[in-house]
C-alpha cells in the first residue's frame, strides 16, 4: 500500500533556497574558463549492504539546459541530463567541469521513470498518482562551473527525506568537508513522523519499498519511503506539522516589534520594523537604501499567507501595493530575515544573544543573529524559546542529526553548503549510507 498526499497539479514546485538561487546567479556573472582544466573528479560509493551498486541508480536532473552539465564518466562517454546511470556504471568516477542549478539524484532499488535522456524534470516525491513516488529517493542540490570560485553543494531536507547520503570534498587528497547523517533512517522517520502525528499527509509508505519504521506506537510498524516536509506539504491539504499560528498570536498580543536590518550588497542596505497587526497580517515598513539614497516601503505579507509562508520561505507579498513573490534582491533578503527568525524562534526571543552583548535576540537587529559570528545551533529553535515552542520543529530536529538544509535558511546559523570552488577542491565523494 502507498500513501501520502496527493497534489492537484501535474508537476511538483521545488522552492530552491534563496542562498542557493544567489550562487546560480553569480555563476552566470564570472568569466568562465576553458573547458580544458582539471574540473571536479566525483566518486560515487555504495556503503549500504541492503543494495548491491548494480541497484542504485544515479541521474543528473533538476535542470533543463543540457548545456549547463557538462562532464564525462572517467575513460568513457559523455554525461547527459535525465540518464539513469548505475553505480556500476560510474565506477571509475566522473570527470565534471560544469553542473550549474542542477540536481545529483539517487534512487534505490529501481531506476528513475520519470527522468530520461534529454528530459531531467525533478522526480515526483508527493504526488501517489505520478512515477517515482513509491521509489526511495534523494538528493544533492550543485552549482559548479571551473570558473566560479563560487560553486558549492549541499544536502537538502527542505522539501522531504529519504535516504542517507555523505558528501566529502577534498583538495590534493586532503579532507576538506563533510556532509553527513548522523542517526539511522528509521530513527529519523520516526522522530519526524511523530511531528506529524503520523499524517499520510507526510509520511509516505510502500509495503516493497519501505524501510520498517516505528510508528505511534512500538507495535505499529510502518514502512516508510519518505517524510515530506512542511514546506511541500500541498497548500490544498492541511499542514499537519505544529502550527506556527501560536507564535504569530503571541508576537500579536504582546505587540512584539523586530528590527529587520542588514546589508543586501556592497551598496545596498535595509532597515525595517516587523510587527503583527489587528489582523495577523505581518506588516515591515522601512527603507531601502542603494548609494546613500533611501526610499521608503512598506511590506505586507497577509494572515492568509503567514504561517504557511515561514514554512515554505516563499509567500506571496504585498510590496508597495503589488502582490508578488520577492527574489534575491533587498526585498527577499528583508522578507528572509523575519522568516528566517520566526523558524529559528528568534523573533520575540527573551534570550541573550552573544552577538550583541546586553541584548535578547528579540531585540536585536536582525543581522545580529548570524553576524558577526555564526552562532552554534543551541541558540537557536528551543535555545531561544526555552518555554515556548515557538520555532519550526522539524527544521529544529534535523539540525541535531545532519549537515542537510533542514530549511530555506540554515545557512544563516549552521554551515550546511559545501564549497567547490575549483581552486580549493579537485575532489568530490559521495557516498549512500547504510540505513543504520
Amino acid at each position: 500500500m502507498q500513501y501520502c498526499a496527493s497534489s492537484r497539479h501535474g508537476g511538483i514546485r521545488f522552492p530552491w533556497k534563496k542562498s542557493f538561487i544567489t550562487l546560480v546567479a553569480l555563476s552566470v556573472l564570472i568569466p568562465r574558463i576553458g573547458s580544458g582544466e582539471s574540473g571536479l573528479r566525483v566518486n560515487f560509493i555504495n556503503k549500504n549492504p541492503d543494495y548491491g551498486s548494480a541497484q542504485i541508480y544515479v541521474a543528473f536532473g533538476g535542470q533543463s539546459n543540457p548545456a549547463r552539465l557538462v562532464g564525462k564518466i572517467v575513460n568513457g562517454a559523455g554525461l547527459s541530463l535525465g540518464t539513469n546511470y548505475a553505480l556500476t556504471d560510474l565506477q571509475t568516477g566522473v570527470h565534471l567541469t560544469r553542473f550549474v542549478g542542477g540536481r545529483i539524484c539517487f534512487s534505490l532499488g529501481t531506476p528513475f521513470r520519470s527522468m530520461k535522456p534529454g528530459n531531467a524534470n525533478n522526480p515526483n516525491f508527493n504526488n501517489p498518482s505520478l512515477p517515482d513516488f513509491n521509489i526511495r529517493w534523494d538528493k544533492a542540490e550543485i552549482t559548479y562551473d571551473v570558473g566560479d570560485p563560487h560553486s558549492g553543494i549541499n544536502l537538502s531536507a527542505t522539501d522531504f527525506l529519504s535516504v542517507r547520503l555523505k558528501i566529502q570534498t577534498y583538495h590534493a587528497g586532503s579532507l576538506v568537508t563533510t556532509l553527513t547523517w548522523q542517526a539511522p533512517i528509521a530513527t529519523v522517520f520516526h522522530n519526524a513522523g511523530l511531528l506529524t502525528g503520523f499524517s499520510r499527509d507526510a509520511v509516505c509508505s510502500d509495503d516493497k519499498n519501505g524501510v520498517p519504521t516505528e510508528g505511534l506506537t512500538p507495535r505499529d510498524i510502518i514502512k516508510v519511503v519518505r517524510v515530506i516536509a512542511p514546506s511541500t506539504i500541498p497548500a490544498a491539504v492541511v499542514n499537519p506539522y505544529p502550527s506556527l499560528q501560536p507564535y504569530i498570536d503571541h508576537v500579536k498580543a504582546n505587540a512584539i516589534t523586530t528590527t529587520i536590518e542588514g546589508t543586501f550588497n556592497t551598496v545596498t542596505t535595509y532597515k525595517f520594523t516587523a510587527m503583527i497587526d489587528s489582523a495577523g497580517a505581518l506588516v515591515m515598513t522601512g527603507t531601502i537604501t542603494t548609494n546613500s539614497v533611501p526610499q521608503s516601503h512598506v511590506i505586507v505579507i497577509r494572515s492568509s499567507e503567514l504561517e504557511r509562508g515561514i514554512y515554505t520561505a516563499d509567500p506571496l507579498c504585498n510590496v508597495d501595493g503589488v502582490d508578488k513573490h520577492v527574489g534575491n534582491d533587498a526585498f527577499g533578503s528583508t522578507v528572509r530575515d523575519v522568516l528566517a527568525g520566526f523558524s529559528l524562534g528568534f523573533i520575540g526571543s527573551k534570550e541573550q544573544n552573544p552577538n550583541a552583548p546586553g541584548k535578547t535576540f528579540g531585540n536585536s537587529p536582525s543581522y545580529q543573529w548570524y553576524t558577526p559570528n555564526k552562532l552554534p545551533t543551541k541558540y537557536a529553535f528551543q535555545g531561544a524559546q526555552p518555554e515556548h515552542t515557538f520555532y519550526n520543529q522539524y527544521a529544529a530536529y534535523l539540525a541535531t542529526v545532519t549537515d542537510a538544509y533542514g530549511f530555506p535558511f540554515t545557512d544563516l546559523t549552521q554551515s550546511p553548503l559545501a564549497s567547490l570552488n575549483p581552486g580549493n577542491i579537485d575532489r568530490m565523494d559521495i557516498t549512500v549510507l547504510p540505513d543504520k
